[in-house]
């Protein structure tokens, strides 16, 4: 399966333009379009990841049902190198898996503080997954022809 999407390459030494090409990248996911954001350096064997998947037919049983409990698993994981970490984000809803991607750069002028860099890949990781999972949401309610 080929994949649409765009390689943002950023190329300062300081890291001044990574925030830019973070929010290029997370316009191109909100439009629905792969987007891995990399240093200019770091672009090699760089891929891109299948699409969201598409609204798939919700199960008839549960459509008028008033109560439900289900179970989700999450893995997160995190990556640091050169004072930049990346965070995946993993979802499996039992029906759909979904991938959320998040990156924090460490602006030279400012300590090496490990645990910020995670909290802030993490949270825009969860904040892709959280975009991917709302595009689902609203193609499933417009599968069942319902409103939010």
């Amino acid at each position: 399966m080929t994949t649409k999407g765009a390689l943002v390459a950023y190329g300062t030494k300081d890291g001044a333009t990574a925030g830019i090409a973070e929010q290029i990248g997370r316009t191109l996911r909100e439009d629905g379009l792969e987007a891995v954001v990399l240093p200019a350096d770091g672009h090699r064997g760089a891929r891109l990841r299948a699409p969201a998947p598409a609204p798939r037919p919700l199960n008839p049983q549960r459509r008028n049902a008033m109560s439900h409990t289900g179970e989700w698993k999450t893995r997160v994981y995190l990556f640091e190198e050169d004072r930049t970490t990346k965070v995946r984000v993993e979802l499996d809803t039992g029906t759909t898996k979904l991938t959320g991607h998040g990156t924090a750069h460490c602006n030279p002028a400012d300590a090496d503080v490990p645990e910020i860099g995670d909290e802030l890949a993490a949270a825009r990781a969860m904040e892709d997954l959280s975009a991917q999972l709302k595009r689902l949401a609203q193609g499933d309610m417009e599968a069942a022809e319902t409103r939010p």
